[in-house]
């Protein structure tokens, strides 16, 4: 394949210009800003199309950086031989690539041709933009080269069977983001927050035993107390029972025939009805109490028992039962007094019974008696209160660890099978890499021949220093140690790019050559190497049409 012509209509600061190709080396000396570059990115464009579309930044964005400075059309015509044939391609560019045109005649018959289509350069090539421009276009200062997808699948010889060299960089790279996205070992990685989410879950369902341990203990302080409460209120009504024992009818025997007594028991009837009311009461206060502590446990009982709640029938029912033991004593003290005034009869005997009455009723020491039991009553209804907020939130932490250790299974299983997954994606990304290292092995030996004869053509040495990796990338052996050829001078760095790359497209092409565009790559040689590149580049224009860009005579081939 080689190129005939050319014609700018408008292309960058190119326009209205014609240029005559021929076979070998075509030389193009020119000042700084002629357009050299430009030139040399028009050819490649026709072929290609433009690169960075979608970059906003006017350099990166081919369409944008060589739109007519003049305002002329833009676009142009490349003629061009293949295979015996010779074809025009027209190409107008507009603003989107959904504007752009292209046409493609064959030069013999003038007529649109079907070989073609505007994907011209890998119709011609058989690789993309990308591999071209690391194989036939050597820019300046851009000498070195890797092994592109399009690059190993062409040197395998595999282009037109198989894209699976093609997808080899696309495939690897989706392995290694799921692999670093799975990561259990990065921070950032998904199985690694599961695997802390999985044991934090196995922290709490520790804190069961200790749980439960805490609701028995509480139970208990709660049986406890309810049994305290029971015996203090049975002691309560016993000693209510003995104090209003000597107040029954028959001790009041002596008195019966006293008509000034039964006269003033009869004005008191109202008395001893007002502490039969708050006998009963007290008594309907202490029912009261029974049922909101019998609701109680029965919220205790079932599965998920409201806390509020919980607490509000405690207290309701400690309130109660305060409640009805002050109006159950207060009921007997009324009819205590009512009792004890109830005669008042001159006489050693009346004295007598009314000293007794008042020693054995109601005396000082059983209003302290009773102050001092309702006080530890009241402390001990606040503790059962407290037992009983503890008991329900105790019983809410329960209920949670219980739904974390359901699902703790099933979270185990699925990190299991996804590190498993992971571990697969590790060994297909590894075995991808090898695979393609050993494909690389099979066509690397006759790169690295041409190579080794274009190297001693520049340099007059032989390069048994310098070995290709698998992707192509050139290493170079200084002091004991192998080296990445970018800590090599420029110069001798752009000599292997420049080797090398030729090398790749002689084992690319065994059958038609393409045509060779280099843009000033030896600018940075000195000059034993710069006659050396000459006689290399004379040497490679036998087979390849060379378009040669420099600004300088000293560069001249």
């Amino acid at each position: 394949m080689r190129l005939i012509s050319c014609y700018i209509d408008g292309f960058g600061k190119l326009n209205n210009m014609e240029v005559q190709f021929k076979e070998g080396i075509n030389t193009f000396v020119q000042d700084n800003g002629w357009g050299k570059s430009t030139l040399a990115a028009f050819i490649r464009v026709m072929l290609y199309g433009f690169d960075g579309e979608t970059k906003r930044n006017d350099i990166e964005n081919e369409r944008k950086r060589y739109r007519p400075w003049s305002g002329a059309a833009y676009g142009g015509e490349l003629v061009f031989e293949s295979r015996g044939r010779n074809y025009r391609v027209q190409r107008t560019f507009g603003a989107k690539k959904s504007d752009d045109k292209c046409v493609i005649y064959d030069e013999a018959t003038h007529a649109v041709t079907g070989m073609f289509t505007d994907k011209l350069g890998e119709e011609l090539f058989h690789v993309d933009s990308a591999s071209f421009v690391r194989s036939m276009y050597i820019g300046q200062d851009d000498c070195r080269t890797w092994a592109t997808d399009g690059i190993s699948a062409k040197l395998g010889n595999i282009a037109d069977s198989t894209d699976d060299i093609s997808n080899y960089e696309n495939a690897r790279q989706i392995l290694k983001n799921v692999i670093n996205r799975q990561s259990p070992t990065k921070r950032t990685g998904e199985l690694y927050r599961r695997k802390y989410e999985l044991d934090g879950m196995h922290e709490q369902v520790r804190e069961l035993d200790g749980i439960d341990r805490s609701i028995n203990e509480l139970n208990k302080n709660i049986r406890e107390i309810e049994m305290q409460n029971q015996n203090r209120m049975r002691r309560q009504r016993q000693k209510a029972v003995v104090k209003h024992e000597p107040l029954k009818p028959e001790s009041a025997k002596p008195e019966a025939d006293n008509a000034e007594k039964l006269e003033s028991i009869g004005s008191s009837v109202n008395n001893k009805k007002r502490g039969s009311k708050y006998i009963m009461t007290g008594f309907c206060a202490l029912i009261a109490a029974l049922l909101s502590l019998g609701m109680w446990k029965f919220m205790l009982g079932i599965e998920e028992p409201d806390d509020m709640a919980m607490i509000i029938f405690v207290v309701c029912a400690g309130m109660f039962f305060v409640l009805g033991i002050y109006y159950i004593i207060r009921g007997i003290n009324e009819k205590i007094r009512h009792r004890k005034n109830k005669v008042e009869e001159p006489g050693d005997a009346a004295d007598d019974t009314r000293s007794d009455g008042s020693d054995d009723i109601y005396t000082a020491d059983d209003e302290y008696d009773m102050d001092e039991e309702m006080s530890v009553y009241m402390a001990e209804n606040m503790r059962l209160g407290e037992y009983a907020r503890e008991l329900a939130e105790l019983k809410l932490r329960r209920q949670e660890i219980a739904a974390v250790k359901a699902s703790l299974a099933d979270k185990k299983k699925a990190l299991e099978d996804d590190l498993h997954r992971y571990e697969l994606n590790v060994k297909a990304y590894e075995l991808l890499g090898e695979a393609r290292d050993t494909f690389a092995v099979g066509h690397s030996v006759p790169v690295m021949e041409a190579f080794d004869r274009y190297y001693e053509c520049v340099t007059g040495e032989h390069v048994g220093n310098v070995q290709a990796a698998p992707d192509m990338t050139i290493r170079y052996r200084e002091q004991g140690m192998y080296r990445d050829s970018q800590t090599l001078s420029s110069g001798l760095a752009d000599i292997l790019g420049v080797c090398v790359r030729v090398a790749i497209v002689d084992s690319m092409y065994q059958d038609e050559k393409p045509m060779l565009i280099m843009d000033d790559p030896f600018v940075n040689l000195d000059d034993r190497n710069m006659a050396g590149a000459k006689k290399f580049v004379e040497k490679i224009s036998e087979k390849y049409q060379i378009l040669y860009f420099t600004c300088s005579q000293n560069r001249v081939l």
